[in-house]
């Protein structure tokens, strides 16, 4: 089964993947559970492979499935690394897959759970280099759509070194333009620090902001 799989995968994203064990436990939710899984990166790319981890167990509701519907009670990753390289005018992102191998049918998932993440990106024309660790922490109830996730990292931005930790909402909440999408995070850069906390709504199009900002250092054209 695990040669079908790293075919689909692959023939789905135009990348090459490659999986180390397939484990199926079948039922109700039925819970597939993979080992070394690896997703290369685009083609212009000189690094390594965009995605890997350690661990993946992913449960599927099995009646849905029959019906030809994909619904995913839960995924929980073990040591995911992901690595996000910024394009220039030849190439977009690493994330913009080939669009002959796209499909915009998306399954429904109810919680992500992260455990010792690592995001990492890069922009080489922008000389930033952003390295986070990523954790999902403990929701408030077990009825929460996905746990809130924990970052903590540094890099450079724009070549400056900077800090960042806080957490933000589950990343599935991205999904829902209009749901307001939480952040704590606090950061800093030399002798600045800054502290952000409320909500985004649409956080990609920049649209709506409900945020409080504090800001201090040692010069104001620091700030």
């Amino acid at each position: 089964m695990r040669g079908p799989v790293e075919r689909a995968v692959s023939a789905k994203t135009g990348r090459e993947f490659h999986l180390g064990h397939l484990d199926v436990d079948l039922g109700r939710i039925t819970t597939v559970r993979g080992e070394r899984l690896s997703l290369g990166n685009a083609s212009w790319s000189k690094r390594g492979a965009m995605a890997e981890l350690n661990a993946a167990e992913i449960d599927v509701e099995l009646w849905p499935l029959l019906r030809g519907k994909l619904r995913l009670p839960e995924i929980r990753l073990e040591h995911p690394t992901l690595l996000l390289e910024a394009g220039n005018d030849s190439h977009p992102g690493n994330w913009v897959f080939d669009q002959s191998h796209s499909d915009s049918s998306m399954p429904r998932l109810r919680r992500l759970l992260v455990n010792n993440g690592r995001l990492q990106y890069i922009d080489d024309a922008s000389r930033s280099d952003v390295d986070v660790a990523i954790n999902s922490l403990v929701p408030p109830s077990r009825d929460q759509r996905a746990a809130p996730i924990g970052i903590d990292g540094k890099g450079r931005w724009k070549g400056d070194p900077f800090a960042l930790k806080g957490n933000t909402a589950s990343p599935l909440e991205l999904s829902q333009s209009e749901h307001p999408f939480r952040i704590d995070l606090r950061g800093s850069a030399g002798a600045t620090r800054t502290h952000v906390r409320g909500t985004l709504t649409n956080p990609f199009q920049l649209r709506v902001f409900d945020l409080q900002m504090a800001l201090s250092g040692q010069d104001m054209e620091d700030l």
